[in-house]
């Protein structure tokens, strides 16, 4: 997982620099196998994959938001091969990542609403804090449904804007 975070939010950032140019903080290196040359090139290709995303995400931000975004997000698609919803439970799992990847870039906003843009499905937008279960975008859905979770655990929900971008 690769974040990119602007100076709005420094204090989390650490040393480093993505394949897009931006300061970094590696979460996980579970996809980075090290054995042989075959984990390498694999890595290469999901980097060239997250790097070509990154760039068309934050292309799409300047264009319609201007400036940069606060933060800047990129995972490696993964599947598995053994062990689909066993891991939790205790049991064997074998999973591995595939060139495929999604990025997510978001900022605060000052108005009360919470616009998002899929480069793949549009964009959809609501007020923060009146989240309809039927809105008429279909992938907006699970965004307002995971905020509206979480203001049910007493986390206020500002007006924020996103996009995302895969593959």
């Amino acid at each position: 997982v690769i974040l990119e975070m602007s100076e709005s939010i420094a204090p989390l950032k650490r040393p480093g620099k993505s394949s897009a140019g931006g300061p970094i903080r590696r979460a996980s290196k579970r996809s980075s196998h090290r054995r042989g040359n075959g984990g390498k090139t694999i890595r290469m290709a999901i980097e060239t994959v997250m790097h070509d995303l990154i760039a068309r995400v934050k292309e799409t931000w300047r264009a319609r938001y201007g400036g940069e975004p606060e933060i800047v997000a990129a995972a490696p698609g993964r599947v598995n091969l053994i062990g689909e919803h066993t891991d939790y439970t205790g049991g064997y799992a074998f999973p591995a990542a595939i060139d495929r990847a999604i990025v997510a870039a978001a900022g605060r906003t000052e108005d009360p609403d919470v616009r998002g843009i899929s480069l793949d499905f549009g964009d959809a937008e609501c007020p923060a804090g009146r989240w309809d279960p039927r809105h008429p975008a279909m992938w907006f859905r699970y965004v307002i449904g995971v905020l509206s979770e979480l203001e049910k655990t007493g986390v206020r929900i500002p007006g924020v804007r996103f996009i995302f971008g895969g593959n």
